[in-house]
């Protein structure tokens, strides 16, 4: 899409109303809402005047910021019939373009300067709830100690039983059949919305959790990935909304259940051809450089892949997600994963520690950089690790919080650069303030296990 064509559609479909959204560096979707008609005939395309300082991009006596909309991001609001979306990158006061989808920008051309063009397919996992309350009961009974009667109440309380359906019971609802769930007309809807909006689904399912849905799609360029998990965001929470649930893209919402992971497959093309296959369709050496540079930074990666508190509730053995900084294929417990069905042009690489919390530019960035640096210095690829790592002693480990995760990207000049000194330091002051607001809080544990000490 061209600035000409939006304007055409714009004409075409008589649309009211242009919103710019941006990504704060916390990954909080922001927008701005201007007349159709200051794209048509004003200055809309030249920049829109926002305050940088109440987003986290700037101080107050250096404010001033405008929104460059990028007219290749075009989709239309399936919520309104009148209104079309637009994402945008960020220009500061001295006319620098800054901010998580500039970064993404940065990265993705010094991949071209090699001839590369990166290809990401993000999945998209979330639950389904019908309320808050309902997510934190669950949480909070769902392994409470309590006798066969007690659990039962509280089943029926929490609608295991009491509703005319087939249980789905937590870790155990992977693939559960449309009679045995109740989210399957959800699913369909949000996917056939994603279709209509430009994105091919490859297939949706409900997942592991009890409340859990995954939507897959194809490969995009890397910036179209991003942009991607931000509108998947919006119309999965947009339909919520006309539909009375609440999806929530927290990492972990239970304690007993699946988390919420958002893998990235990542490919590499020179042109037309799969830059991670050699003459027989395995797994080339840049392939195995890309993996070599995504072990190396991992535990840096993780401030950007793994960026609350909450993330590393999630990253601990028995929910397939990682914690050892190791690959392996077809091995659901490895950092990073190769399918068994990699093979020649559909070669890739997963990694699995991202979830979707994450703001989707900035994790791009730091895993593609990664990625890079692995290619730049022709880094080699560790033994390929075998068995359940989840018992591997040998392997080094994923950070377990996020000051272990923060500390290693502090010291990691290769995601440092690709990310921006001064994003990094107002991004590091602020996840030092809410760890600090955290470590003031007294959760329900400290009384379960120490008021009577």
């Amino acid at each position: 899409m061209s600035i000409s064509d939006v304007k055409q559609l714009i004409k075409e479909k008589e649309i009211r109303w242009v919103v710019v959204n941006f990504i704060d560096i916390f990954g909080h979707h922001r927008n701005i809402s201007l007349p159709a008609e200051s794209f048509l005939s004003g200055h809309a395309w030249d920049g829109v005047d926002i305050d940088g300082s109440s987003v986290g991009f700037a101080s107050v006596e250096k404010s001033d910021m405008i929104l460059i909309p990028d007219a290749e991001s075009y989709w239309l609001d399936p919520f309104s019939e009148s209104t079309v979306k637009l994402h945008a990158c960020i220009q500061n006061h001295s006319g620098e373009k800054v901010g998580p989808r500039s970064a993404l920008k940065k990265i993705v051309q010094e991949y071209e300067k090699l001839g590369l063009t990166p290809y990401l397919s993000p999945e998209m996992e979330f639950y389904v709830f019908e309320n808050m309350e309902q997510a934190i009961m669950e949480n909070d009974f769902m392994g409470a100690d309590m006798d066969w009667g007690g659990k039962n109440i509280m089943h029926t309380f929490l609608d295991h039983y009491s509703k005319s359906r087939y249980p789905v019971k937590a870790k155990q609802a992977y693939l559960s059949a449309d009679v045995h769930e109740s989210l399957r007309d959800f699913r369909d809807k949000l996917s056939e919305i994603l279709q209509e909006a430009g994105y091919p689904i490859r297939y949706h399912h409900h997942e592991v959790g009890r409340r859990q849905l995954e939507i897959e799609t194809g490969y995009f360029p890397a910036m179209k990935a991003a942009d991607y998990i931000i509108n998947f965001k919006y119309m999965a929470k947009g339909l919520g909304k006309e539909w009375g649930l609440l999806p929530t893209f927290m990492p972990k919402p239970s304690a007993h259940d699946a988390g919420n992971g958002m893998h990235f497959h990542i490919m590499l093309k020179e042109g037309e051809k799969n830059a991670f296959s050699d003459a027989n369709g395995e797994l080339n050496e840049t392939a195995k450089q890309v993996i070599a540079g995504l072990m190396e930074h991992a535990p840096a990666l993780c401030t950007f892949t793994n960026p609350t508190i909450n993330s590393y509730r999630r990253l601990i053995p028995g929910f397939e997600a990682p914690v050892a900084i190791a690959w392996s294929r077809s091995n659901r417990t490895a950092l990073i994963r190769v399918p068994g069905s990699a093979k020649g042009d559909n070669n890739n690489i997963e990694i699995r520690n991202p979830d979707t919390s994450a703001n989707p530019y900035f994790a791009a960035t730091a895993i593609l950089a990664a990625g890079l640096d692995g290619i730049r210095r022709k880094l080699e690829a560790p033994p390929e690790a075998v068995g359940n790592l989840y018992e591997c002693k040998e392997s080094p480990m994923l950070p377990t919080i996020l000051d272990h995760a923060l500390e290693a990207t502090s010291k990691d000049s290769v995601i440092l650069d690709a990310i921006g000194k001064d994003l990094w330091n107002t991004y590091m002051a602020a996840k030092k303030k809410e760890i600090c607001q955290y470590r003031k809080q007294i959760p329900i544990f400290d009384f379960n296990q120490y008021f009577g000490v």
